[in-house]
């Protein structure tokens, strides 16, 4: 005990004795372990042990992560920055700041997730020898966090650094990369760019089968299908599916069990393309295959996506009873295992309009109330009882669909029954649909599909007001007119970055404190809007035009202070189906 070294090689003791537990899965005494090799190690005197300190504090918030105490973790990686230091070897360093960044992507601090992140890239790129595998890992799982607070453009492009990387690296799991190029191709479907869904199509299928564990082979096919389904290539789509059957028929239970949800997605996906080619039989064939899967299997979330398939099926046969039963199986299967509250919104949203249809006028009402409470998380007896409140947390195109449906709802309403106060419940829900669709849109979402959804709520207000005869108001003028300039900014800016001045950290750095403002305390708003001015200017004297391009609102008084008393400006507003003046 007298000898200088006792503590620390009493530390090491239970370090390593910490390290078989953890290797066992004992995280509770692993834990203990750890924490009497700290103990011991703040007797030792020698101030040179600045790494080992480090590496015990990571152990230490790894155990507690894996034993699934994630604020603990949290709190112990916090503390241990305390000992970071010039001495600290550089490596340890890096990964414990990247780590930091998982703990609280875990605990939806994302944020402080994606900060720390970006710091563990900046010093993973000041090695010497290349660290590409960690460099793709970052990028990879800062692009979830980017995915998680509805920032699209940058999840893209961090997925597409992640490719960079993970390509150079010969040492990459193939399974990251099947994820990887998995992810792209779906987004860039989403974008409707073909060229590039093929580019991450062909390499996908670069990746060998040749010793992939299952999953992933089940996961190639499953992307596969979907690929073919998007380029109309059919026959293929067909012929991968009776092969996906054919090895799926081979595999153990506890296989298929692991792996039936591969399987699931890629019949759902053949459903959907069946149904939107007309062929009405094998949508309901494959549809149905799917549920019974789905049965088998206690694939809940699956089996409540089969039933919405065939609802489609049956509604636009307009066998309307089958369809409203089919609906009620897929809630029902949301008092056994949530589905999700858009999900829930969006089934109870379809409910009603087929009532509706049905000429059972009260009931529907009824429903979409209900929906519109779920939606709210409360209970509510009116459509103006929802405010925008409660969308300012929420990150998803899917809650403005909720919206507009339901305003589409009292909009059939109105023209059955010519009630003054259907159209204003349309009217309002299609001005709420604008404002959240504003709020959604400005985190650098950009697809066509949104594109025209935008025009569908546009006209939605438009006719509303029309049918109410009542003057766009100043305040919906500007909402509808910078989600106008919002989508056209998005496309402008997916097109033509590249052409711009302004350095693509920026706009990423002031997207995330807009997104920071929306979601913090009153007390910390000044610093945060001081900060957003900062960087304008900085983009104003990069690109004079560009801030104008962000920030410029339509002001209704001040259009008019620019015309003469025999003046009139005349905007012509094109929707889908309509044309407004």
């Amino acid at each position: 005990k007298n000898d200088a070294f006792y503590h620390l090689i009493q530390s090491k003791l239970f370090y390593c004795k910490g390290l078989l537990e953890e290797k066992k899965g004992e995280y509770g005494q692993a834990i203990d372990l750890y924490q009497k090799a700290q103990d011991a190690l703040s007797h030792h005197k020698n101030s040179a042990e600045a790494t080992y300190k480090v590496t015990l504090f990571s152990r230490q918030y790894h155990a507690l992560a894996y034993s699934g105490d994630w604020q603990a973790a949290l709190e112990k990686g916090t503390e241990g920055l305390v000992f970071m230091n010039a001495t600290v070897d550089k490596k340890v360093h890096t990964d414990y700041i990247y780590d930091l960044g998982y703990i609280n992507d875990r605990l939806s601090n994302y944020i402080e997730a994606i900060n720390l992140y970006q710091q563990s890239i900046v010093l993973y790129k000041t090695f010497e020898e290349e660290k590409n595998a960690d460099l793709g890992l970052a990028y990879n799982n800062l692009a979830t966090v980017y995915n998680k607070i509805g920032f699209f453009s940058e999840r893209l492009k961090s997925l597409e650094k992640a490719r960079f990387y993970w390509e150079k690296d010969n040492t990459t799991n193939p399974s990251w990369l099947i994820s990887l190029y998995g992810n792209m191709m779906k987004l860039y479907i989403e974008y409707g760019d073909a060229t590039k869904a093929k580019q991450l199509f062909t390499a996908l299928n670069k990746v060998s089968n040749e010793g992939l564990q299952i999953s992933n082979v089940f996961n190639k096919f499953r992307l596969n299908v979907m690929y073919y389904v998007f380029s109309n290539q059919s026959a293929k789509a067909e012929s991968e599916l009776v092969k996906y059957s054919a090895l799926f028929s081979t595999l153990s239970q506890k296989e298929k069990e692991q792996n039936i949800h591969f399987y699931l997605a890629a019949l759902l996906e053949m459903a959907d393309y069946y149904f939107q080619e007309e062929l009405d039989h094998q949508a309901l064939e494959t549809a149905t295959r799917a549920v019974n899967l789905a049965k088998t299997f206690q694939q809940s979330y699956y089996e409540m996506l089969a039933y919405t398939k065939q609802t489609k099926l049956a509604t636009a046969k307009k066998e309307y009873v089958t369809a409203i039963d089919l609906l009620d199986k897929a809630l029902a299967i949301n008092d056994q295992q949530p589905i999700g509250l858009v999900n829930v919104v969006n089934i109870l949203i379809k409910k009603g309009n087929l009532q509706a249809k049905q000429n059972r006028i009260t009931e529907a009402r009824e429903t979409i109330i209900k929906a519109l409470s779920v939606l709210a998380e409360k209970e509510i007896t009116s459509p103006e009882d929802i405010t925008i409140t409660t969308f300012e947390q929420q990150h998803s195109s899917y809650f403005v669909m909720a919206l507009k449906n339901s305003a589409t709802f009292y909009e059939y309403m109105y023209n059955q029954t010519h009630k003054k106060e259907d159209a204003k419940n349309a009217k309002y829900l299609y001005e709420m649909a604008a404002e959240v669709f504003g709020l959604y849109y400005q985190n650098g979402e950009y697809n066509t599909n949104l594109n025209s959804f935008n025009k569908e709520i546009n006209e939605g207000v438009y006719e509303m007001h029309s049918v109410l005869k009542q003057p766009l108001a100043p305040e919906i003028l500007a909402i509808i007119e910078a989600n106008n300039s919002q989508v056209l900014r998005n496309e402008f800016e997916r097109k033509h970055f590249q052409f711009l001045s302004t350095e693509d950290s920026l706009l990423a750095q002031r997207n995330l404190l807009q997104f920071q403002l929306k979601n913090s305390e009153k007390d910390s708003q000044k610093e945060l809007k001081k900060a957003i001015e900062e960087i304008d200017s900085a983009i104003a004297i990069k690109d004079p035009l560009m801030q104008s391009f962000y920030n410029e609102r339509i002001n209704l008084q001040n259009i008019q202070s620019h015309l003469t008393k025999d003046e009139l400006l005349v905007e012509y507003a094109v929707g889908n189906q309509r044309v407004f003046a």
